[in-house]
């Protein structure tokens, strides 16, 4: 790889951020629909876990490996209220905040009392996929008609995104050996992909809110 895994890590916590400010430029200068607002702060989330990931091994754990993880997960969720927000629902799931809690107590487990990072990954991995699929499931499943076709593609790249997560949890379940998290080749081409996927995430986020405002224009 041309970049270490330490510089990707950071560059995973720059793109969040800049594209967060990008999108609060934009809410201030245009109307915004319910959800945009959790869309923003997912950004911003994305980026503090990434830098605290990244800085593994010059930070504490519990900032590194605990909430730095923790801040990714939290921010799938405000992803999938931002979709429920966005359609007129209520933002609340009982079925993600139970992922969220699980995978936090096993996160902890696995890092304290029975230190294993690999089974860390798988944690953080499953929680991760659960996340993604539902809210690709529901911009899938638009009540609004009239913006089907926009939330559906957006759907679908959450879909495919979701073969990052999976993948990561059948290799950490393969390796007999740990993962060392800044040396092995597939975590730095799933940081890389995964800065992709928020950045289509992002562009789909402006272009719903967009098709929106263009459908009330109307």
């Amino acid at each position: 790889m041309i970049l270490d895994a330490r510089t990707i890590g950071l560059l995973s916590a720059l793109i969040p951020f800049v594209l967060g400010l990008i999108m609060s430029i934009y809410w201030w200068e245009r109307k915004i629909y319910a959800g945009f607002e959790r869309w923003v702060l997912a950004n911003f989330i994305f980026g503090v876990g990434y830098l605290f990931i990244s800085l593994r091994g010059f930070i504490p754990d519990l900032l590194s490996i605990v909430l730095g993880n923790a801040a990714i997960v939290y921010a799938e969720v405000l992803i999938y209220e931002g979709i429920r927000l966005f359609y007129g629902h209520s933002a609340f799931s009982k079925w993600n905040s139970l992922v969220f809690v699980l995978y936090l107590a096993l996160h902890i487990y696995f890092t304290y009392p029975n230190p294993n990072i690999n089974a860390r990954i798988v944690v953080v991995s499953v929680a991760l996929l659960i996340l993604i699929i539902r809210s690709g499931l529901t911009l899938v499943n638009n009540p609004i008609p009239e913006l089907r076709r926009t939330t559906r593609n957006a759907g679908i790249i959450f879909l495919l995104t979701s073969i990052l997560p999976l993948a990561r949890t059948i290799n950490a379940l393969m390796l007999s050996r740990p993962i060392d998290m800044f040396t092995d080749r597939m975590t730095s081409w799933i940081s890389l992909l995964g800065m992709v996927s928020i950045i289509a995430w992002t562009f789909y986020f402006f272009l719903i809110n967009s098709a929106r405002l263009e459908l009330d224009l109307e």
